[in-house]
């Protein structure tokens, strides 16, 4: 399994300041025994 994390600041202040910080962006992959599947199939 692989996932990706990605997420974007951006404040303000209550002058009316503010900035945006960059974007971050984690991402990982593991190992995962799956047991069992479920589906539901329509026709």
């Amino acid at each position: 399994m692989e996932a990706t994390l990605v997420w974007g600041v951006t404040w303000t202040d209550s002058l009316g300041g503010g900035h945006t910080l960059p974007d971050g962006e984690f991402d990982s992959s593991v190992d995962v025994t799956v047991d069992e599947i479920q589906a539901i199939v329509v026709p």
